[in-house]
């Protein structure tokens, strides 16, 4: 299980809304290479769990809103953030680095949240990667905000 994210335009947006049927050729067709295009990995659960942790403004892994009629994509179909809801994330994000959101998680803590892959918890550096991979999470959710752009999430 992959979570990924991929800048949307305003316009692009309104298409998904109008036509979910795009969403899925959108998803399908966007190429690993794409500079909107963020995954975040089988780290995707625990950056849900930790920001959650946290009281992040809206959930950047998951996205706020269906796209009404859209396609399942194997565990569950696409959804989206609004531009304001990325500046929301964004500006939050600026504010909570690495260190901060992680806190005093430990890998224990994850473990018996049945936190998404748990085998990995069990590697020591397994934190370490955790806090690389809300980096890159945080330089997208900025970029697309200062961008204008909305953002559309899904697991595949």
């Amino acid at each position: 299980m992959i979570g990924n994210h991929l800048r949307l335009t305003l316009a692009e947006l309104d298409r998904a809304l109008e036509d979910p049927a795009w969403v899925g050729e959108l998803v399908d067709g966007v190429d690993e290479d794409d500079a909107r295009l963020h995954s975040t990995g089988k780290a995707w659960h625990a950056l849900a769990f930790a920001t959650g942790r946290r009281g992040f403004p809206v959930d950047v892994v998951r996205g706020e809103h269906d796209v009404p009629g859209a396609e399942d994509r194997g565990y569950g179909p696409p959804r989206y953030l609004t531009r304001d809801e990325v500046w929301d994330a964004a500006r939050f994000a600026a504010r909570t680095d690495p260190g901060a959101l992680l806190g005093d998680l430990t890998p224990e803590d994850l473990v018996a949240a049945e936190v998404y892959p748990v085998s990995w918890w069990a590697d020591e550096d397994a934190l370490h990667l955790l806090a690389g991979e809300y980096a890159e999470l945080s330089r997208f959710l900025r970029s697309a905000a200062r961008s204008g752009d909305a953002v559309l999430t899904w697991i595949s």
